[in-house]
């Protein structure tokens, strides 16, 4: 398979908090969904350094029939929960149930990949965008950990990555996605794309709100990780995390990604077992 370089992606340049506040309120045009945009949660998220996505965007359910959330005078944004919390705290791991929403998506070679194909493994469902100029390095940090501690166990999990990048959402953006996560090397993760139109319905259906401004190359969106078990049931839903640096990269430092990582495959192991029996 041939991957594009890294010159293939959209070149950007890091804006300074004011310039993305003028960005976003400039009223550059979003992407057509039909749950709310959070262009507000934006500003105060992506404008400031040390920001943590998901603690803002995740609290609310995000349903395409639902009313609009009333939005609070004062936004604050929580801190990162720290090593000595205890690993639920620490994930923000949420018990999910119920059947995890279908989707059939294009991997990096062109191939469809459905959620019902993967039937029999335990799935880590994860979002980041294809030019990965979001949280993308520090998950896919997390997801190399998680698999490496999972060893053998590793070959009945099945890690996919869906794009919430609106602004490259073609086939060769998935292989684009490949070079920039790093993650080409893991036999068991495919990056996972489609149409904007489709990619909003699963977006919609995982309550993954997405907001896009074009002029400033700036995407917002909810950070989660899913677990979904070898019947096709969701089990959890994990919370990513990450600082924002001066320069717009989200970064962890060794420990935590650590931590995050391991806690990923104990969750996962945990679903192993529950299947396999003693």
């Amino acid at each position: 398979m041939t991957k594009p370089s890294l010159s293939d992606s959209i070149p950007r340049t890091a804006l300074s908090e004011e310039e993305r506040a003028a960005a976003f309120a400039a009223g550059a045009p979003r992407v057509p969904r039909r749950a709310l945009a959070w262009g507000f949660v934006a500003i105060v998220v992506l404008g400031g350094g040390g920001a943590l996505l998901e603690r803002a965007l995740g609290s609310t359910s995000l349903q395409s029939n639902s009313s609009p959330p009333s939005i609070p005078a004062t936004t604050v944004v929580p801190a990162a929960p720290g090593l000595s919390s205890s690993l639920p705290s620490f994930l923000n791991l949420v018990p999910e149930s119920g059947k995890a929403p279908a989707f059939s998506l294009l991997n990096a070679l062109g191939q469809p990949v459905s959620l019902s194909s993967m039937t029999g493994k335990v799935v880590v469902l994860s979002f980041f965008g294809a030019r990965c100029n979001d949280i993308c390095p520090v998950v896919a940090d997390e997801l190399r950990i998680a698999n490496r501690t999972l060893g053998a166990s590793a070959s009945k999990v099945d890690f996919l990555t869906i794009n919430v990048d609106p602004g490259s959402t073609s086939v060769s953006a998935a292989r684009l996605a490949e070079v920039h996560s790093g993650l080409s090397a893991l036999l068991n993760w495919q990056f996972l794309t489609a149409p904007l139109g489709q990619l909003d319905s699963v977006w919609t259906a995982y309550n993954v709100a997405v907001d896009y401004q074009p002029t400033a190359d700036v995407i917002a969106h909810t950070e989660a990780i899913y677990l979904i078990d070898q019947t096709g049931q969701l089990r959890y839903r994990l919370t990513p995390f990450a600082n924002q640096a001066t320069n717009g990269r989200y970064r962890l430092d060794a420990a935590t990604l650590r931590r995050f990582g391991d806690g990923i495959a104990k969750y996962t192991s945990s679903l192993l077992r529950r299947t396999s029996g003693p």
